[in-house]
C-alpha cells in the first residue's frame, strides 16, 4: 500500500510541478504589477509581466496571463526572466506560485498520511489528534505569511499571489486527496512485500528471507514472546531455529521443529546448587 501510495503522489507531484514550470505562462491568469512605478518601467522597457504582454500608445503593458520566471528559455542560453529585473524589479510571480503549490501539495498530502492502511476515508477523526491539526494549521499559517509579506527575503514576489493563483495553489494541493483516493482503485498484491501484515512469529512458517533481513532477530523474539523471562537457553534456541528455519524445508519438517521446540519448551529445569560460601573465622 505504502510503494503504491509513494509511486502515485510522487507521479501526479512532479506532473504537476513540470507543468507549472514550463507552462504556467499559457493557462495562470495575472494582474498588473502596481508597484511598479512608470519611472521604474521607463527604465526598464523590455520588461513586462505579461507573456501575452500588449502595450497601448503611451507603453503602458497589459495583459491576461502570468509572465515566466524561468532563468533562460528551455533548451537555450538565452534569458527569460532576465537576472537584473530579479534585483530592481523583484523575484518573479511565476516561481512564488511554483513555490506555493509545492507546499501546498505536501499540506494536503499530510491528510493522506494519516491513513495507512488503505482507509478509504482519510479524514475520519481528523479532529481528534489535536497534535496533527495544529501542526497543520500552523504550516499553512506560516505559508500564507511567508508568501504574502515574505518579499525580497525568502525569494517571493513583492505582492504575493492574486486570489486566482491562490485558488489554484489550493486546487492543485487538494488534488493530492483526491489521488489517493483514486489509488485506492489500483490493485496492489502483484507487488512484492505488499497486501501482507507483520509476520506472526509464532504462527506462520519459516521465512529465511525474513531471518536475512533483520525481522526474526533474537531480540525480536524475546520481545515478541514476552521478553523471553523464564526461559532457558535451549528453549530459546529452539524458538529461533524454528522460526527463522530454511523456507525450503518440508511440512514434515517443520512439524518435526515444531515438536523439537514444544519439548524443549516442556522440558523440566533444574536450578543449579550454588556453592555454600566459606566464611573466614578470624580468631581475636
Amino acid at each position: 500500500v505504502m510503494f503504491r501510495n509513494i509511486v502515485g503522489q510522487s507521479v501526479y507531484q512532479l506532473t504537476v510541478m513540470f507543468s507549472l514550470i514550463f507552462g504556467a505562462e499559457h493557462f495562470v491568469p495575472e494582474n498588473p504589477w502596481t508597484y511598479l512605478s512608470p519611472e521604474t518601467r521607463r527604465q526598464f522597457p523590455d520588461f513586462c509581466e505579461f507573456s501575452d504582454c500588449m502595450r497601448d500608445e503611451e507603453g503602458v503593458p497589459s495583459g491576461f496571463r502570468l509572465r515566466s520566471g524561468r532563468r533562460y528559455h528551455p533548451f537555450s542560453d538565452e534569458e527569460d526572466y532576465a537576472s537584473r529585473w530579479r534585483v530592481d524589479l523583484g523575484a518573479s510571480r511565476h516561481y512564488t506560485l511554483v513555490f506555493n503549490v509545492f507546499v501546498f501539495m505536501q499540506i494536503f498530502n499530510m491528510i493522506n498520511a494519516r491513513k495507512i492502511n488503505a482507509e478509504w476515508n482519510v479524514f475520519s477523526g481528523v479532529f481528534r489528534n489535536k497534535m496533527w491539526a495544529f501542526v497543520v494549521s500552523f504550516i499553512f499559517v506560516v505559508q500564507v505569511l511567508v508568501v504574502e509579506f515574505g518579499g525580497l527575503a525568502v525569494s517571493c514576489h513583492r505582492q504575493g499571489l492574486t486570489a486566482v493563483q491562490w485558488a489554484i495553489s489550493l486546487a492543485f494541493g487538494a488534488g493530492t486527496v483526491v489521488v489517493g483516493f483514486l489509488l485506492h482503485l489500483i490493485p496492489y498484491t502483484f507487488l512484492p512485500e505488499t497486501g501482507k501484515k507483520e509476520v506472526d512469529l509464532l504462527h506462520e512458517g519459516p521465512s529465511l528471507a525474513l531471518a536475512s533481513r533483520g525481522r526474526l532477530s533474537s531480540e525480536r523474539l524475546s520481545v515478541r514472546l514476552g521478553g523471553g523471562l523464564g526461559m532457558t537457553s535451549e528453549q530459546k534456541r529452539a524458538i529461533i531455529e524454528r522460526v527463522a528455519g530454511n523456507a525450503g524445508n518440508s511440512s514434515g519438517a517443520a512439524n518435526r521443529s515444531l515438536k523439537a521446540m514444544n519439548s524443549a519448551v516442556n522440558r523440566p529445569t533444574f536450578e543449579p546448587r550454588r556453592p555454600a560460601l566459606r566464611q573466614a573465622v578470624t580468631a581475636v
